[in-house]
């Protein structure tokens, strides 16, 4: 009785493949990349002739890209064994170190590194290649957007191409290219909070350091006053060094060799060397208004600048792409309210690009704080991060755009029974108690803990997140097995063909075996009801991207197919106590 997953959906007869992706970048391969996972065909466009081979672009891919690339293509360790990963950091303040430290490369538990260095250009060879081995996807080089007209039904898309002018027609069109492009400037999407042009050089050098898993940070360095210097290593023996340039200062004059052997060995000291990339670049820190506009969607940087150096936007690009692609595949098999789904897009991503602009912002003030006191508190800082661990674990340094928690979706739904005045009696103290923790969360719009359990009825192991990308996930924690068993076999009837996963958890020994295609779980020491924080019959609702979309404290499990249908765009009485979703007003800025 478990329905069908998302990729097993046919399309609607409204619906006409394929969808246009604008950019063979990290983000727009990406995209390509859960496209297909869902079986949804895309042509990638792309006015160059090639993967970026001359890109000298960085992208620190953290743990929750890697994850998401390897959903959708058991491709992480593949990507993890072309990248490096940093196993220490080194933090020095103008002529002293101020500390050296190891980094852990894991989290506990975790197949993927916290962090992973590796250059766009190998990133974005390893996604054509995962591309032509799973399909789905055409990429068309030497193709540029030149205009495009978009109605109710599709946008018509004109292509300029070496054969001449190419007219084609999609039901969406996603941009993950830069601004200035076609698309933003036909729309007016300039990028808001746009921060002052700030220049930096690069350069990748081939050379023998003695700890090559090192990243360096170094402040207000003699041969670079004022600004910060930073060094990432990469595989084969190269280093990426990435110097702040002073405003005004010549690109021309600091490129020169004399120069550059200058940089080079007060950072370096006398050790043999070879310069092999080298590159000026500005980097603004921005977001556009809206990342919907009917029939057009932007991700990755076309719809925000969030690096912190100008590296790539893979990071924040990917969890755009995590976001979007599995209400696409909701759309396309007529499963979801289109406009209402897809409108949640916005909202939810632009609102972590906002926070993580913030974030950013904040962190650059630190590391190149104005003259005056804003100065003297950062220099204050970094001298005590020397004897003070704590001072140290405080100091941002990296990309910071990784999960976010999601607010004020109308597709979400709280209990707001726990919000008005305590429409629960009758509870004992133990009761009251469990209330309490499941106020905390985790609340809808965060990541639902992954953990596993053992199966009921065989004893193997069962990781409750493990059908998550493939449809909604249904976690039903109670001791009356036979009573959710009853409701759940009737709820595929009534929900029309969404794809759901349901687990029901237990802590005692069920006297019935699983049926239907229910999996029971025995959760005997609580694991799950702890990271839960869960009551005696406590219902979540998990989306695809692994977002909790619904919970409730008290269930008899009867509101699942108005959950499910709210989650998906409908506007529904989504309690049985007939509480009413709250209007939520929102505006283009949020």
């Amino acid at each position: 009785m478990v329905s069908q997953d998302l990729a097993q959906l046919s399309a609607a007869t409204h619906w006409h493949d394929p969808i246009i992706i604008v950019g063979a970048n990290p983000v727009g391969l990406m995209t390509a990349l859960g496209l297909a996972y869902y079986r949804i065909p895309s042509v990638v466009v792309e006015d160059g002739s090639g993967t970026s081979l001359e890109s000298n672009q960085l992208a620190l891919l953290n743990q929750s890209t890697l994850a998401i690339l390897d959903t959708w293509s058991q491709s992480g360790q593949q990507i993890v064994a072309n990248g490096l990963i940093p196993t220490g950091e080194r933090v020095l303040f103008r002529k002293s170190q101020l500390y050296r430290a190891p980094l852990a490369a894991y989290e506990p538990g975790m197949p993927y590194p916290r962090l992973l260095n590796i250059h766009q250009a190998t990133l974005e060879h390893l996604l054509l290649q995962i591309l032509q081995r799973v399909g789905g996807c055409q990429v068309l080089w030497q193709h540029s957007v030149r205009g495009m007209v978009q109605d109710h039904e599709g946008v018509n898309i004109e292509l300029a191409t070496p054969g001449g002018n190419k007219y084609v027609r999609a039901p969406y069109l996603l941009v993950t290219n830069g601004p200035p492009t076609p698309m933003h400037n036909a729309l007016g999407m300039n990028h808001t909070g746009t921060t002052p042009d700030q220049r930096f050089l690069s350069l990748d050098i081939l050379t023998k350091l003695d700890n090559p898993h090192e990243r360096w940070y170094w402040f207000d360095a003699p041969f670079n006053p004022g600004y910060i210097t930073q060094l990432h290593p990469l595989p084969d023996g190269i280093v990426r060094v990435v110097y702040q340039l002073r405003p005004g200062e010549d690109p021309a004059a600091v490129g020169r060799p004399d120069a550059l052997q200058q940089r080079i060995v007060n950072m370096l000291g006398q050790r043999s060397y070879e310069v092999i990339a080298l590159n000026t670049h500005s980097c603004q820190r921005s977001v556009i208004a809206q990342f919907k506009h009917g029939r057009l969607l932007f991700l990755g940087s076309a719809a925000h600048s969030l690096s912190l150096f100008g590296a790539s936007e893979a990071n924040s690009g990917a969890q755009d792409a995590w976001n979007l692609v599995w209400k696409l595949a909701l759309v396309r098999a007529g499963l979801a309210m289109e406009e209402s789904l897809l409108d949640t897009y916005h909202i939810e991503r632009h609102a972590a690009a906002a926070a993580y602009l913030e974030s950013t912002n904040e962190t650059m003030s630190f590391l190149t704080p104005p003259r005056g006191l804003a100065e003297w508190k950062r220099n204050t800082t970094l001298r005590l991060s020397q004897p003070f661990k704590v001072i140290r674990n405080s100091i941002q340094l990296v990309d910071g755009s990784g999960s976010y928690t999601y607010k004020n979706s109308p597709i979400f739904s709280d209990d707001h029974r726990l919000y008005l005045g305590g429409r629960f009696t009758e509870l004992s103290d133990e009761q009251s108690a469990t209330l309490k923790r499941f106020r905390l969360g985790p609340q809808v719009g965060t990541l639902a803990p992954s953990l596993t359990l053992p199966n009921a009825d065989t004893g193997t192991p069962v990781s409750l997140l493990a059908r998550s990308a493939q449809g909604f996930v249904i976690l039903c924690f109670t001791a009356d097995v036979e009573m959710a068993m009853a409701v759940l076999q009737q709820v595929p009837v009534q929900i029309s063909g969404v794809p759901i996963s349901f687990l029901v958890i237990t802590p005692v020994m069920p006297a019935v075996s699983a049926e239907g295609g229910i999996t029971i779980v025995l959760d005997a020491d609580h694991k799950a009801a702890s990271a839960y924080n869960a009551g005696p019959r406590s219902l979540y609702l998990i989306r695809p991207d692994r977002v909790i979309a619904a919970r409730r404290f008290d269930s008899d499990f009867n509101d699942i197919p108005a959950l499910l249908r709210h989650s998906v765009g409908e506007d529904v009485v989504d309690t049985r106590s007939r509480i009413r979703r709250p209007e939520t007003k929102l505006s283009a800025s949020q």
